[in-house]
């Protein structure tokens, strides 16, 4: 899996919400401004730099929501983001690995169910499992470190 973020640094490093959303539109990435103004308001994101700008930190911690929030409800996905606080430089690559492993497990999750299931049933459950494999794997990481080892 390519990260969404490798394009970013052909970008200026301060993006108004209007540039993010198209970032991230171009990334194939559903990420819109009510979106990203809820996930200020709720504490997923921090408040924009100088009230405007998002940098780079706002940007991984988006990418970090899509992946989890097919799993977990925002406060889960809070409580996961605060947990990581200066581990998200180590866990992001990490969380990139495990979507890429899990997307070919969707995929080959696709393959098996693809003779049983209704049309466009079986492409859902796949992206599903994949969001699921990836938050599953970053909590029980965050336990983990949490723990002590």
């Amino acid at each position: 899996m390519i990260d969404p973020l490798s394009r970013l640094r052909d970008y200026n490093p301060n993006l108004t919400i209007s540039q993010v959303v198209k970032y991230f539109e171009r990334q194939g990435m559903p990420v819109t401004k009510p979106m990203i103004q809820h996930y200020v308001r709720v504490g997923l994101l921090p408040p924009p730099a100088g009230g405007r700008y998002y940098v780079e930190e706002h940007m991984r911690r988006l990418v970090l929501i899509g992946l989890f929030r097919n799993a977990f409800g925002l406060e889960e996905i809070k409580r996961l983001l605060d947990g990581l606080g200066p581990g998200m430089e180590t866990v992001y690559p990490a969380c990139l690995g495990m979507m890429e492993r899990a997307a070919g497990m969707a995929e080959e999750m696709r393959g098996i169910l693809a003779d049983s299931l209704p049309d466009g049933i079986e492409r859902t459950a796949g992206g599903r499992l994949a969001g699921m494999a990836v938050a599953a794997a970053a909590k029980h990481n965050i336990e983990d470190e949490k723990q002590g080892g």
